[in-house]
């Protein structure tokens, strides 16, 4: 009993000792101060103390897949100006843009000053505009009015270098809406935007020429068909007949089946008259041919008596004309071309008055007749009557 008392009361001081003990221990070992976010609480080598360390890094992820090609590039530069709508050329003024036509979007050209409307001088930049660069104007505060062109030639700088300088560019109107197409106002406050656009490059130059193929051997000639027999001549035709010759020429006679060509007699063989173009006369006899000529230098319609006759090679032509002049010049037509230039002379009407010669003036190979109001080259009256009458002889081609 004593026993099992003692051995119970060593139990509880041996607990006592380790309760007592443990708690000695913990209460020496501290967390240190100065823990950051990111940090852990690790023991140190000496197996007792505590310590902040910073943990290691996780392993890179794997590299994403490659995004797709975006759309050409492009660049914008905006400025401030002012709207100059009471000229058309010269200087816009300090801060101005001003359009070459009073309607703005009929303008071809746009002039644009150095400064802008904050006094920014921008010399350099409006010299690097080229061709196919967009210029927007737009109002400042409401972005419907606007006009958008494009340059389509080459710019021109006036004044340069001086406090007026200003840069000229021929444009085309792209686009514009609201106050841009009805005429932005004078003085309106306006941005001026620049679009660049980035080019796709120039297509590479086309490869050379494959060396051509060596030629294919010849195929063998094939063998000749055989030739087919010959047809059977076909039977002789009956022997035609003449029975008789139409007309009354006697310079061609028929016997049995024979025509034979005689000599022409011309008393008997020939009627008519033979032109001069085929060789003959031309000659009609005693009789007197009329024509028409045709006039020029006249008003209305002239009185006319033109009449002829031909032998060989001759024109006797007797000539009446008369009418209103309308010109100081004045030609009438032969019926036949004449064979050289020369002059005839003959009686002539001028203003109404008739008194001295005047003379027709014929032009090799042509059928057309000059006529003047004196002997030489003179000019008619191109008021009141004018005139010829005369009879001539006139050598033919």
């Amino acid at each position: 009993m004593e026993y099992g008392i003692k051995i119970k009361t060593m139990k509880k001081l041996l607990l006592l000792f380790l309760v007592l003990f443990s708690s000695c221990v913990f209460a020496q070992r501290q967390i240190p101060s100065g823990g950051t976010s990111g940090q852990v609480l690790t023991v140190k080598s000496d197996g007792f103390n505590l310590n902040w360390t910073t943990g290691s890094g996780g392993a890179t992820g794997a590299t994403g897949a490659t995004g797709a090609t975006g759309a050409d590039g492009a660049s914008m530069s905006i400025w401030k100006y002012l709207a100059k709508t009471t000229t058309t050329s010269g200087y816009p003024s300090n801060g101005r843009v001003q359009w070459n036509n009073s309607t703005q979007i009929s303008a071809t050209a746009l002039d644009i000053s150095h400064l802008t409307d904050d006094n920014l001088d921008i010399d350099i930049f409006l010299a690097l505009l080229s061709v196919g660069q967009d210029i927007t104007i737009q109002d400042r505060n409401i972005s419907s009015n606007y006009q958008t062109w494009q340059i389509t030639g080459s710019s021109t700088n006036f004044n340069s270098g001086t406090s007026t300088s200003y840069w000229q560019y021929p444009v085309s109107l792209i686009s514009s809406g609201g106050s841009g197409t009805t005429n932005f106002g004078s003085g309106a406050s306006l941005f001026i935007a620049i679009t660049s656009t980035a080019s796709t490059g120039a297509t590479g130059a086309t490869g050379s020429t494959g060396a051509t193929g060596a030629t294919g051997a010849t195929g063998a000639t094939g063998s000749n068909g055989t030739n087919g027999t010959n047809g059977a001549t076909g039977a002789t035709g009956a022997t035609g007949s003449v029975t008789a010759l139409a007309g009354t020429p006697t310079y061609i006679t028929l016997a049995g089946t024979t025509i034979t060509r005689n000599q022409i007699t011309l008393t008997t063989d020939v009627t008519g008259t033979l032109p001069v173009a085929n060789g003959g006369t031309n000659y009609t006899g005693s009789t007197w041919t009329s024509y028409t000529t045709t006039l020029t230098g006249f008003s209305g319609t002239p009185t006319q008596a033109m009449t002829y006759v031909v032998i060989g090679k001759i024109l006797i032509l007797d000539i009446s004309i008369s009418g209103t002049s309308s010109a100081t010049s004045f030609t009438f037509t032969l019926p036949f071309a004449a064979l050289s230039t020369r002059s005839y002379y003959m009686g002539k009407t001028d203003a109404g008055v008739s008194n001295t010669l005047g003379h027709a003036q014929t032009v090799a190979g042509s059928t057309t007749v000059n006529c003047y109001s004196n002997t030489t080259t003179g000019s008619w009256t191109n008021v009141l009557t004018k005139g010829l009458a005369g009879t001539i002889i006139i050598y033919l081609q």
